[in-house]
């Protein structure tokens, strides 16, 4: 294959874009070329409280054919073909000559080197803000913030944190876990009842991923944990909606109701007393009053054991407050938060517990039903925030 490029290829696990560079000029030379970028970040709750990892991808050109080196060579070939269809596409060939790799690498320098510089300030207006408080409780504070909780709750969680270690002599770390676990609330398990059904109740905003959400939780407990359920839904708005909650019931083996009426729950209802659980699917009415008379006739009708009002882990301090207020008229439920995998942060998480002193039962963090519903735990969030406020 005379006239080919031989690409010697190397994958490398980073802090920061100006370290990569370095690195890739010392061990490939100035001539090497940047194939891909991408962020890793970890798995669960310390992915909001610890940087994120930059993988870089990187190639030396040599002269007669293609070829790949090292271990790595089979995954870094399948990445590529996500990021690269041709040597064209990094460096086009009529341009291969003038390509600059030292020019861009100054750009990038001078990126990072103003990134640094705006963080520092950044960090260092954090702690002006933090300056009476311990060195482990301003880390914890600059941290929450980062994670877009809102100041008022940050300074609230901090005074509290103080005053724990005034009074009752704790060391910080133990200061820390007591009071963010009176602030987050423990771990909620949902008891089933005996000699009747269990009826749980669903209700939330368009897009939230209630329907989702409700066919989790049956899927855990018909397959995991072999109880007899039924499947209620009122959500006959959106067709898709109600298709998804058959296809699926079908799959579970599991008796699904659609209602059109109070009337109609009433009769469903009697059909399944020999059931261990009830799931009802509220739906959601473009016409609120009409999706609050729903909800009202709903709750009296089946008189749910639980009532979760779903919202998703993106929403902000005032998104949260305003769908709060839309069902100020349900007096007793509990939180799932929804959507944990897309979110940028765990905000909603403090924010929501700050706007309402109800307990968060399960937070939701992908699409696969057998899978990603877990039970809310305070520890994980509590241990990921004072294991980064230690460091």
């Amino acid at each position: 294959m005379k006239g080919a490029i031989i690409m010697v290829l190397k994958r490398y696990i980073v802090d920061n874009m100006q370290d990569g560079i370095e690195r890739i000029k010392r061990e490939l030379g100035s001539e090497a070329v940047i194939l891909s970028t991408k962020e890793l970040k970890k798995k669960g709750f310390k992915r909001f409280f610890t940087k994120p990892k930059i993988e870089i991808v990187a190639a030396y050109d040599d002269k007669d054919e293609i070829s790949i080196h090292g271990e790595e060579s089979t995954k870094i070939r399948k990445d590529l073909k996500k990021t690269v269809k041709r040597e064209d596409d990094i460096i086009p060939g009529n341009h291969r000559s003038t390509y600059d790799m030292g020019e861009l690498e100054k750009r990038l320098a001078g990126i990072d080197n103003t990134l640094n510089t705006f963080m520092k300030r950044f960090d260092n207006n954090y702690s002006d803000r933090f300056a009476n408080y311990s060195k482990l409780v301003r880390k914890l504070c600059n941290n929450m913030l980062e994670n877009e909780i809102r100041e008022d709750i940050v300074y609230k969680i901090a005074d509290d944190i103080t005053e724990e270690i005034r009074k009752n002599n704790l060391d910080e770390t133990e200061a820390c876990k007591k009071v963010l676990k009176l602030f987050l609330g423990s771990e909620v398990r949902l008891n089933l009842k005996r000699g009747r059904p269990t009826v749980i109740m669903f209700i939330g905003n368009t897009g939230v991923g209630k329907t989702t959400t409700l066919l989790k939780l049956a899927t855990k407990y018909a397959v995991t944990e072999k109880k007899d359920v039924a499947i209620i839904t009122a959500d006959t708005y959106k067709i898709a909606s109600a298709e998804q909650v058959k296809t699926y019931s079908e799959i579970l083996g599991v008796p699904l109701s659609i209602i059109y009426s109070g009337d109609e729950l009433k009769t469903e209802m009697e059909k399944y007393t020999e059931k261990d659980i009830i799931f009802i699917d509220t739906g959601k009415s473009p016409d609120m009053l009409e999706y609050k008379n729903t909800i009202t006739e709903i709750v009296e009708i089946s008189n749910p054991d639980e009532i979760y009002i779903v919202l998703s882990a993106g929403a902000n301090y005032n998104s949260c407050r305003k769908v709060l207020e839309q069902y100020d008229y349900i007096k007793d439920y509990k939180f799932i938060i929804t959507k944990m995998d897309e979110a940028m942060s765990c905000g909603a998480i403090f924010n929501i517990r700050a706007l309402a002193d109800h307990s968060i039962s399960y937070i939701t963090d992908g699409q696969v039903l057998t899978e990603n519903i877990k039970a809310f735990s305070p520890d994980e969030i509590i241990n990921s925030l004072t294991e980064v406020g230690e460091q």
